[in-house]
């Protein structure tokens, strides 16, 4: 944008930014609608501020009249070339748009995101569990629990890294539709682009010489840290019903804080949040078409189509005297043959289009649901040539890992500057734990994987004084009783 267009966006704002040296702005990044500035505040203070200018927002507004304009001229002159589910999917796609221009919206639902990662944390969720939902439905997701890194030989747990999923602090004294003030993340985004920034972050956190770390190993770090993000964004979804439907590795930042890896949500004018009962309904709609294409019983397959149904009775919305079940049921049926393939994502996407002929319309949240789903799996896909050369690539960072490890006080694992301050503060707090536990590694014979492994459980729990107390004491007794009795592990 140009340098008038970027003050009018942050006056607008009311941010305090000097006019002086408002030419030493940095530019941290441009998309398709806004970008990213590093501004210098009157006081010397420094602000990044993500600013949408009004001739971008005319523009949008402009493309997405011509686009509604196009698509009603292809329904008039040629009605059978687009479904009107179709066509309703593409005015909700449009709408979504339209939102994520307005930076107060984007301002409102990365605070949204905040709340429900805190709601993870102290376990004020929806607490759905697997024996809430029908025989048919898929799995539900278990919550991360840090970072495992094993060997991929023998299996070995190698480190568990705790991992902090976090948003940027958001400011709302200086937020407006055209200019957003942000916390600044001292990390690198998960894309490609970010490959030098990246290195350094993968250095930091495993404690590497940089210059050792090839653009293969970069690659098996940045796709172990894109499953971790993933995985996170299925969990928050289903236990708060919170999910960001713009979710790709352009959008997840990574860093390095205190030691520990942390992992960014970004970008989240696209969010969306839904109901229990729709979170429900998602993973027993793909788990019962899932059950549709395995299965070749016609009275089974009649029973998972019910299911479907009745999903599709509480999220959808319909006139009760149009609405046409039957006939949704055999379409249904229809799109899920026994032994189909593809992704089932894109077969719930086709079964809402049919949903709106038989007069039942999907919610556009709900629908921007399926296609985050279909963006995610599209990034994790991998090639079996890909996956072959992170076979070969893993064992050789752990090597890497390993050898860079012999700077260490033997027995004692590779942690970072922080782990171990926690680790010698809890010990500390109980001078005689610290001394039965001498003995104990003295008087028993227990390996150093044991010892390794046995830290960093420990460490990642960050357990307050007394639980560690109780921890250190139950591990004990369990070594004990494994080598008293070696047929017992």
């Amino acid at each position: 944008m140009t340098k008038a267009e970027l003050i009018h966006c942050l006056d607008e704002a009311g941010i305090d930014y000097d006019p002086d040296r408002l030419d030493e702005r940095v530019n941290l990044g441009t998309g398709s609608i806004g970008e990213v500035n590093e501004i210098i505040l009157k006081g010397g203070g420094h602000l990044i501020v993500k600013t949408v200018s009004s001739s971008s927002e005319t523009r949008v507004y402009s493309d997405l009249r011509v686009l509604r304009f196009m698509l009603g001229l292809i329904t008039f002159f040629s009605p059978s070339v687009m479904e009107k589910g179709t066509k309703h999917a593409f005015c909700s796609f449009f709408d979504s748009i339209k939102e994520e221009v307005n930076l107060i919206t984007e301002a409102n639902r990365t605070r949204q995101q905040a709340y429900a990662i805190k709601a993870i944390e102290q376990q004020h969720i929806y607490n759905i569990r697997q024996s809430d939902l029908p025989e048919c439905a898929f799995e539900l997701p278990s919550r991360p629990d840090g970072w495992p890194i094993r060997h991929p030989d023998t299996g070995r747990l190698l480190r568990k890294l705790p991992v902090n999923y976090k948003v940027p602090a958001v400011y709302g004294d200086t937020a407006s539709p055209h200019a957003l003030g942000m916390e600044k993340i001292e990390g690198a985004t998960l894309s490609e682009n970010d490959q030098p920034e990246l290195r350094g972050i993968a250095a930091k956190l495993f404690n590497i010489d940089p210059e050792k770390l090839t653009d293969d190993h970069l690659s098996a770090f940045r796709f172990s840290l894109k499953r971790l993000a993933f995985e996170y964004w299925s969990y928050c979804y289903a236990q708060t019903g919170f999910f960001n439907a713009d979710m790709h590795d352009g959008n997840v930042m990574v860093a390095v804080e205190d030691g520990q890896l942390s992992i960014y949500f970004i970008d989240l004018g696209n969010a969306q949040k839904v109901s229990r009962n729709t979170v429900m309904a998602t993973y027993t709609v793909l788990g019962a078409m899932e059950k549709l294409r395995q299965e070749s019983d016609e009275a089974v397959r009649s029973q998972y189509a019910d299911q479907i149904v009745r999903c599709l009775h509480n999220l959808g919305d319909y006139d009760s005297d149009k609405v046409n079940w039957a006939t949704l049921k055999h379409e249904v049926l229809k799109i899920m043959p026994y032994g189909v393939r593809g992704s089932l994502e894109s077969k719930v996407i086709e079964l809402f289009n049919r949903g709106y002929t038989c007069h039942v319309k999907i919610p556009k949240e709900t629908a921007a649901l399926f296609r985050a789903k279909i963006l995610i799996d599209s990034q994790c896909d991998m090639t079996d040539e890909a996956r072959r050369s992170l076979d070969n690539i893993m064992p050789s960072l752990m090597k890497l890992l390993d050898s860079d490890d012999s700077s260490a006080e033997p027995g004692f694992p590779m942690v970072s500057d922080e782990d171990q301050k926690y680790w010698l503060m809890m010990l500390q707090q109980y001078p005689e734990l610290q001394d039965s536990l001498l003995e104990f590694l003295r008087t028993w014979s227990i390996t150093e994987d044991e010892v390794r492994h046995a830290v960093f459980q420990l460490i990642s729990k960050r357990l307050p004084p007394e639980e560690f107390r109780k921890e250190v004491d139950k591990l004990m007794a369990q070594w004990r009783v494994s080598r008293a009795n070696p047929g017992i592990q």
